[in-house]
């Protein structure tokens, strides 16, 4: 063997040391990306049972009975709430139930809203909530949601109310929650950032109230969804 394929066998051996030491660099990162992959398998499901409270001047204090608020089982069809009086509410509970395997997004919503001229002045507040762990501990959601926020022009769903993410496989929440016809006084100290400027100004409220009677949420919505 000459010199010159001494050096040349020499050159090829240190290649291919350093190529083999390179593929071994770059393949072990990727095993470690690889591992993080989580691969979940379950089903999401649930169940939801409407209730509404029973509250004879829609004062948003319910009645009671052994000092306990009275609500009366309405399943998730809303029919005959058209509610057109300044400054009262009805009253809502939702009881949910996640009978899926893996844990639930849960989101309340409204559709087949009718009377889409009057959703100015309603909205959706005093929403709060428990879980079935901690029934005494009730969570309350900070802010009204203005109802022109949540619907399409056709009065279908856009956007949900409430949401809670993680419910637990066989656990169960309660969420509560209020519809609100606004006063003129509260719609301008509470959702002036959210209403035009000539909505306010043009608004002979008492007017506009009577002459749009019918305002109607047909539906109720609970959707559950993989929190993954």
């Amino acid at each position: 063997m000459t010199k010159k394929q001494l050096i040349f066998s020499i050159f090829s051996l240190f290649a291919t040391l350093f190529l083999f030491v390179m593929v071994v660099y770059a393949w072990m990162p990727l095993i470690k990306e690889t591992q993080k992959v989580v691969v979940v398998s379950g089903d999401v499901s649930g169940t939801a049972d409407l209730y509404v409270g029973l509250d004879n001047n829609l004062d948003g204090i319910l009645d009671q009975e052994n000092g306990e608020d009275i609500y009366k089982y309405v399943s998730s069809d809303v029919t005959n709430n058209a509610l057109v009086v300044s400054g009262k509410v009805l009253s809502y509970k939702f009881v949910v139930k996640n009978t899926g395997s893996v844990k639930s997004k849960v989101e309340l919503g409204v559709s087949d809203v009718a009377g889409f001229v009057l959703i100015k002045i309603f909205a959706f507040e005093n929403i709060r909530y428990c879980l079935d762990s901690e029934p005494d501990n009730i969570v309350e959601v900070e802010g009204g949601q203005y109802m022109p926020n949540l619907i399409k022009s056709d009065g279908s769903f856009k956007t949900p109310f409430f949401t809670y993410d993680g419910l637990a496989p066989g656990s169960t929440m309660t969420i509560f929650f209020q519809l609100s016809c606004l006063s003129l006084s509260k719609l301008i100290s509470t959702y002036d950032d959210k209403v035009s400027s000539n909505f306010i100004q043009e608004l002979n409220y008492q007017i506009y109230v009577e002459e749009h009677k019918e305002f109607k949420i047909e539906k109720m919505l609970v959707f559950f969804k993989s929190t993954y």
